[in-house]
This record gives C-alpha cells, sequence and structure tokens, in this order.
C-alpha cells in the first residue's frame, strides 16, 4: 500500500461525497453576507442540482481525476489546495468538466490543504485526515 493511499482517499471521499449530500444552507454557501444571498444561493444550486443526473460513473470519473492529480502530487512530495471561492476553482473544476458534473454541489467557500510532506489533510485549518480529537494538537 502506498504511504499516501489513506491520505488521498480521504481528500478524494471528501469531495465526492458532496455529489451524494450536496452543500445548502447559510454556513455552506456565503451566509456571511447575509440572508439574500445566501438563500439566492441555495436556490440555484437545488435547481441546477435536481436537474442534474449524478450516476456513479460520472462520481467515479471524478474520483479517478481527482485521485490520479493527488498521486502527481504525492510522488513529488508536493503538497496542494483544492478549493471553492464560489465556484470550485482548478483543478477541481477540470475533474467537474471531466466528469460532466455542474459546479452547484459543493460549499461556496472551502479551502483544503493536502500536505504529502505531513501526512495531513487540513480543512480551513482544522485536521480532518488523520483525525484528531477535539482539543487535542494536531
Amino acid at each position: 500500500m502506498d504511504k499516501h493511499e489513506k491520505l488521498i482517499e480521504a481528500a478524494v471521499n471528501y469531495w465526492a461525497n458532496f455529489f451524494k449530500s450536496p452543500a445548502y444552507g447559510d454556513k455552506e454557501n456565503g451566509g456571511q453576507l447575509g440572508d439574500s444571498e445566501s438563500t439566492l444561493m441555495t436556490f440555484v444550486k437545488t435547481s441546477v442540482n435536481s436537474s442534474t443526473n449524478v450516476t456513479e460513473e460520472k462520481i467515479s470519473v471524478f474520483k479517478q481525476a481527482l485521485t490520479k492529480h493527488l498521486q502527481e502530487k504525492a510522488e513529488r512530495e508536493l503538497d496542494c489546495t483544492l478549493q471553492t471561492d464560489w465556484a470550485p476553482e482548478y483543478p477541481l473544476s477540470d475533474f467537474l468538466f471531466k466528469a460532466a458534473l455542474p459546479n452547484t454541489f459543493f460549499p461556496s467557500k472551502r479551502m483544503m490543504w493536502v500536505s504529502f510532506k505531513k501526512g495531513t489533510v487540513k480543512l480551513e485549518g482544522e485536521q480532518i485526515y488523520p483525525s484528531v480529537e477535539k482539543g487535542k494538537a494536531a
């Protein structure tokens, strides 16, 4: 087993899980700007997502593309970020395009740091892999 396999799996699954449980609501979609922007963002996302045919095949294409990207970074021990700023940024946007999926399933503002040197995945600065008990240092 590759030493980064579980780290890559954690990062890929985090993003892929949004296809089954999209990010809706204030906290996920711009609540810091006020209720009207958040309500509008949620309406747009639910409208687009409800008419999107998300298949296991499309999710698999997305996961494979993201996995390959992270494996290439891991081979060179290069840390990377995966983020959204109102829409998924490159390379996430590229993987969505390859999978024929819209950019409306992910949270509007999110940043993930993947560190192959440290062996960690952090989300908004909080470590999600390997899991850390709340209140304990990462």
